[in-house]
C-alpha cells in the first residue's frame, strides 16, 4: 500500500500536524477546544489513498483492526461532520483528483478529492460551468459537496448538488464497491443513488462523482433593490415564482446584514436589500430582469442599480467574518441555515430574532435559496463571552433554540450545511419515523458501525 501516506499498514507513525489537522473541520466549537478536547478527537492514523484500490485496502485494514473510519475531503464543513471519535482512521481522499470532461454527454467525472474551485476553473476553460457556487467553492472538495448535500448561490437556476449528480461510485463498509452509472433519467425501480447524497460518509464513502455541466451563459446581469421591510422583499421573490420569473440569484438581506453592501457602495441606507442575478441568453436575461423589476417596484422597492449586485458578486466567496469571529477564547461566530415554506418565513425570522438576538454580540439574517414552495434563512450570530466554556455554553443554547423554533414553524433544521455533530441530536425530531428507516439502512450497510459513527443521529 505504498501510495498511502501515514496509513495503517505502512509502519509509519502519523505526523502530529497531519493528525491535528484531520481532527477538526470548520465547526466553531472545534476552534474553542482545549488540548484535552483535541486529544479526544485525534485520529490514530491518516491514510491518503492515491487510487480506489488503495482506499479499499485502507478500509479493510481499519475494519480488521476494529477501527472506525472517517472520510475527509477538504475539511471545510462547519457542523463537525468530519470530526471523529479519537483513535479512528482518517481516510483523506484529497489524492483522488482525476477529472474527465465529456462535452458530448454534458458531464464531468471527478474524483472525490478534486477541489470544487479548481474543477469550475477547468470547466470554464472548456466553455462549461457546473453552476454550483457555494461560498466554500475554493475550500471544498467535490466529494464533500455531495456528502453534505451542498447548495450554491445560483441554486434558483441550477439547483442544489442533488440535481447535478448523474453517477456515483461508493465504497461500502464491507469493502464492496457500488457504481451508479450516469444516465439522464431512469425508471428502473427506486432510485438508490440519492441515499448517499447528504449521507456524510456514514452509509458509504464517496470515491467518484459524475456531474451535469452546462454551457456558460451568454449574459449575466445583477441588480439591487431596497425594500420597506423584509416581508415585501420575500413577497417579491414568491410572486416571481408564481409568474415564472425566477432570477438565477435571489438574496435578501435584513437591514443589519445589508450594511456591508451599502457601505461598499457609499450608501446611507437602513432598509432590507435584495440582490437579483440573471443568467442565460441575452434576450432572456434582459426580459427576466425587466419583469422582475416590475414585480419588485409593485412591492414598494427602490431600484439601486447594477453596481451593488456586481459588488456582491466580487466578494461572494469571502468568509473572513467566520475566521475573525472565531479568533480568540470566548469569541464565536456561526451561520445557522434552515428552510421553511412561504407562509412561515417571516414569522420564523421574527421569532428567532426575538428569542436569541439579545444573547448575541451581533445578530443578522439573510435569505439566499428559494423554491416554488419557500426558501432558506441564514441566521448569523457572534458571541463574545468571558472564556471558551461560557462561549460554547451560549453557542449551544442559541443553536438549540433555533432548531426548536424552526421545527415549531414546520421548517427543516438544515438547508445545506448538513447534520454533523451540531444537529445530530435533533435529527430524530426532524425526520420522525423516517429516522427509524435511516437506522435500518445504516445497520444493513454498516452493521459494525465503522463509518463516521455518531453522525446523522445514528449510534456507532
Amino acid at each position: 500500500m505504498n501510495s498511502v501516506e501515514n496509513g495503517i499498514g505502512t509502519g509509519a507513525k502519523p505526523a502530529g500536524d497531519d493528525r491535528e489537522k484531520a481532527a477538526r473541520d470548520w465547526w466553531p466549537v472545534a476552534a474553542e477546544w482545549s488540548d484535552e478536547d483535541l486529544a479526544r478527537h485525534l485520529p490514530a492514523r491518516v491514510a491518503r489513498p492515491a487510487t480506489i484500490r488503495d482506499a479499499k485496502a485502507a478500509l479493510a485494514e481499519a475494519a480488521s483492526a476494529g477501527m472506525s473510519v472517517v472520510a475527509r475531503g477538504a475539511g471545510s464543513g462547519v457542523v463537525g461532520g468530519a470530526i471523529g471519535v479519537g483513535g479512528h482512521l482518517c481516510l483523506d481522499l484529497s489524492a483522488l483528483d482525476s477529472v474527465k470532461i465529456d462535452p458530448a454527454r454534458s458531464t464531468v467525472t471527478a474524483g472525490a478529492g478534486v477541489m470544487a474551485g479548481a474543477l469550475e476553473a477547468r470547466l470554464n476553460e472548456e466553455g462549461f460551468t457546473l453552476g454550483h457556487y457555494p461560498q466554500s467553492l475554493h475550500l471544498a472538495s467535490v466529494g464533500g459537496l455531495v456528502a453534505t448535500r451542498s447548495s450554491g448561490t445560483f441554486s434558483n437556476k441550477y439547483g442544489g448538488i442533488e440535481r447535478l449528480v448523474e453517477g456515483l461510485r461508493v465504497l461500502l463498509a464491507d469493502g464492496s464497491e457500488i457504481d451508479f452509472r450516469a444516465v439522464p433519467r431512469s425508471s428502473t425501480g427506486p432510485w438508490l443513488l440519492p441515499m448517499f447524497i447528504g449521507s456524510e460518509g456514514s452509509l458509504g464513502i464517496i470515491l467518484e462523482v459524475t456531474l451535469r455541466i452546462f454551457r456558460r451563459a451568454e449574459k449575466r446581469a445583477f441588480g439591487g433593490y431596497a425594500f420597506p421591510d423584509l416581508a415585501a422583499a420575500i413577497r417579491t421573490v414568491e410572486q416571481g415564482y408564481a409568474r415564472h420569473v425566477v432570477p438565477a440569484v435571489s438574496r435578501i438581506y435584513d437591514h443589519v446584514e445589508a450594511q456591508t453592501l451599502y457601505g461598499r457602495m457609499g450608501l446611507t441606507e437602513n432598509r432590507p436589500l435584495l440582490i437579483a442575478g440573471h443568467d442565460g441568453a441575452t434576450a432572456i436575461v434582459d426580459a427576466e430582469k425587466a419583469l422582475f423589476a416590475e414585480i419588485a417596484l409593485e412591492n414598494g422597492a427602490d431600484w439601486l442599480g447594477e453596481e451593488i449586485g456586481n459588488a456582491w458578486e466580487a466578494h461572494r466567496y469571502n468568509a473572513d467574518w467566520l475566521i475573525r469571529g472565531n479568533e480568540g477564547p470566548g469569541r464565536m461566530a456561526d451561520a445557522i441555515e434552515v428552510a421553511a415554506a412561504w407562509p412561515d418565513l417571516v414569522a420564523l425570522n421574527d421569532t428567532v430574532r426575538q428569542a436569541v438576538a439579545a444573547d448575541c454580540a451581533q445578530f443578522m439574517a439573510h435569505l439566499s435559496h428559494f423554491y416554488p414552495t419557500g426558501g432558506a434563512i441564514y441566521f448569523i450570530f457572534t458571541l463574545e463571552e468571558k472564556d471558551s466554556a461560557a462561549a460554547i455554553s451560549k453557542y449551544r443554547s442559541v443553536w438549540q433554540r433555533v432548531m426548536e423554533l424552526t421545527l415549531k414553524h414546520n421548517g427543516s433544521i438544515s438547508h445545506h450545511h448538513g447534520v454533523g455533530l451540531a444537529r445530530a441530536d435533533m435529527l430524530p425530531a426532524e425526520l420522525g419515523s423516517a429516522h427509524e428507516l435511516l437506522a435500518l439502512v445504516k445497520k444493513a450497510l454498516d452493521p459494525q458501525g465503522l463509518l463516521n459513527p455518531g453522525k446523522l443521529g445514528l449510534k456507532g
